[in-house]
């Protein structure tokens, strides 16, 4: 993917890996989607972020670096959700 070789560089512990920047995944959602839902696309990125950072502030887990495939995928169900809400 585009994405994925764009920020390959940001990510060298997981460069060898499908593994998508967190902080690109409404980017991937708007490609896909289109600039139409960007909002949505904008609030579900905020959405990932306070969850890592909830959990990472109760000492559960670490902030998340990337997100695979299937995590991606899961993320454009909900955004695909929305919009039939």
């Amino acid at each position: 993917s585009m994405v994925v070789d764009e920020t390959a560089a940001e990510l060298p512990a997981v460069a060898d890996s499908l593994t998508l920047p967190a902080s690109k995944l409404g980017h991937v959602l708007t490609s896909f989607f289109g600039p139409s839902f960007v909002d949505t696309a904008l609030e579900l990125t905020e959405e990932l972020h306070d969850r890592a950072r909830g959990l990472f502030e109760e000492g559960r887990s670490k902030p998340p670096l990337g997100l695979d495939l299937a995590e991606v995928l899961t993320w454009a169900r909900r955004m695909r959700d929305k919009e039939f809400e």
